[in-house]
């Protein structure tokens, strides 16, 4: 799925317009963000030490929630939660 999502839109936000479109796609999307959002659990509750990660990973973790940012937003607004992949969000930001 990251790779998909980079051949599409590099370093780029997601286009929702495509997306809403491809819903393999959509649901590829979907799962991938929940990995990374239990990876961020994890790292929050100390199983995994994000302070140990390569700068080129922590900017992975930037870049791709840029990239997944307007996907974020849709599922919040649909779901009428603004918590869904907090620690995912807040995971840059460490």
């Amino acid at each position: 799925t990251e790779k998909k999502i980079h051949i599409r839109y590099h370093m780029n936000p997601i286009d929702m317009n495509e997306i809403r479109k491809d819903d393999t796609f959509w649901i590829e999307i979907k799962n991938y963000l929940s990995q990374l959002e239990q990876l961020s659990v994890g790292i929050r509750i100390g199983i995994y030490d994000f302070d140990y990660c390569r700068p080129s990973q922590r900017r992975f973790f930037v870049n791709t929630y840029v990239q997944l940012k307007p996907f974020i937003n849709e599922i919040r607004t649909f779901r009428n939660d603004s918590s869904l992949y907090i620690d995912y969000q807040t995971l840059p930001n460490n």
